[in-house]
């Protein structure tokens, strides 16, 4: 089921409500098409885009994105800084 997007964030599709972070920050990059880092082994094989899924923070941590890769289908996770927005 895709998830319904609206100008600042995400709506929760069971709910209604925009999807927020653990602080009550709107959580802009789900449902975002990003590309992932060219360092990384899915980019050298030909997975370079894909949508943002999740979002998570390990409480030590920065932001940790999952990311759904167009071409195989497999879900990675990158931090902040690795991705590129591309809408």
């Amino acid at each position: 089921m895709k998830t319904p997007q609206i100008e600042h964030g995400v709506l929760d599709p069971n709910t209604g409500a925009e999807i927020t972070t653990p602080l009550g920050i709107p959580d802009y990059w789900v449902g975002k098409r990003v590309q992932i880092p060219a360092w990384s082994d899915r980019w050298m094989m030909g997975d370079r885009c894909g949508v943002v899924i999740a979002r998570f923070r390990p409480w030590h941590y920065e932001d940790i994105y999952k990311v759904k890769l167009d071409v195989s289908g497999k879900t990675v996770s990158f931090n902040t800084d690795d991705l590129n927005v591309i809408d």
